[in-house]
């Protein structure tokens, strides 16, 4: 078996105080996506939590306060939909403290949604729409892990 390349992304499922969570929809794809991006190489062996902060900051803005956790709850496999890259998505849980959300041009949109009620098939697509109620069912799981905050 020839070994396989593929890229890692990290995501921020982000939710504010009263537990609506974030979503974003994609400039390019027009897909719905949530805060962060792939690992450079020169990040890989370094801190995946600085990369996913410097990805959030880019995409959302420098003044936002949230506590976000410092370790993965969950990852999956998929396809990066603007390429069709095949990545290893790596979940992290954060908590919006405050701030406004400035948008670069990677998206164009964000909503808050109760993550309970959203159906996401009018905006998700591949395998982030395929992997949504397990990744739903593990950020919803009681206890949030350790945070450091943005």
């Amino acid at each position: 078996m020839e070994p396989g390349w593929f890229q890692i992304t990290l995501k921020a499922l982000l939710y504010d105080p009263g537990g609506r969570l974030l979503i974003l929809k994609d400039t390019e794809s027009q897909a719905g996506d949530f805060p962060g991006g792939r690992l450079g190489t020169e990040e890989l062996y370094g801190s995946w939590e600085e990369a996913l902060r410097r990805e959030i900051k880019e995409e959302l803005g420098h003044h936002l306060v949230l506590d976000l956790e410092t370790e993965p709850f969950f990852f999956f496999p998929h396809r990066i939909i603007n390429g069709g890259y095949a990545a290893l998505c790596f979940c992290y849980r954060g908590l919006l403290q405050s701030g406004s959300i400035v948008l670069s041009a990677e998206h164009d949109s964000f909503d808050g949604v109760d993550p309970q009620q959203y159906d996401p098939s009018g905006l998700f697509r591949g395998t982030l729409l395929s992997f949504w109620p397990a990744v739903m069912r593990e950020a919803m799981q009681s206890g949030p892990g350790e945070r450091t905050r943005l």
